[in-house]
């Protein structure tokens, strides 16, 4: 446990250090990140928006890291779920001009504010990603799509087989 705590110390200290600018090379920078979820749990769906309110980005090459955490709403006919949740993305990608297509895995989880009744656990996954960034210049867009299996949700009959879907983007305005 202390290694693997150790490594993730080593992983994200490497994250912000590759992302922080020197005092000359600083801009003014604004970030509008969104990701649509679809939950399927036990037959039922629940979707909406799950919003990052704490995003971390590598430098873009070949082998690149992405940690995400923010708040999700997803509503469902017999209820919703409100959830605080993460996301581990390692991706591995192609750097074309202004282009990056990029292939990876993310390990997600979510705490479950509230949830439909009769519904326990919180929600967890790994999934396979594809995406795409690209810079405009004056915009960087990261487009990505996720889908995998979920554990962790159970009834009053057990665990429940689910898989979620994530469809989401960043519009980075850099001025």
């Amino acid at each position: 446990m202390k290694r693997a705590a150790f490594a993730a110390g080593l992983a994200i200290a490497a994250l912000i250090g590759g992302t922080l600018a020197l005092p000359a090379e600083a801009a003014l920078q604004y970030t509008l990140p969104v990701s649509y979820q679809r939950l399927t749990y036990d037959g039922q769906q629940a979707q909406g928006v799950f919003v990052p309110l704490l995003w971390l980005q590598s430098p873009r090459r070949p082998l690149g890291l992405e940690i995400d955490a923010g708040y999700g709403y997803l509503g469902g006919p017999s209820g919703g779920f409100s959830l605080i949740g993460g996301r581990l993305a390692v991706n591995l990608g192609i750097p074309l001009q202004g282009f990056f297509p990029f292939v990876g895995v993310e390990g997600h989880g979510s705490y479950a504010v509230s949830r439909p009744a009769g519904i326990s656990g919180h929600p967890y996954g790994i999934a396979p990603r594809v995406g795409l960034k690209f810079d405009l210049g004056l915009v960087e867009a990261d487009l990505h799509a996720s889908y995998g299996p979920v554990w962790g949700l159970s009834g009053p009959t057990g665990p429940f087989d689910g898989e979620r879907i994530d469809l989401g983007g960043r519009l980075r305005f850099v001025l």
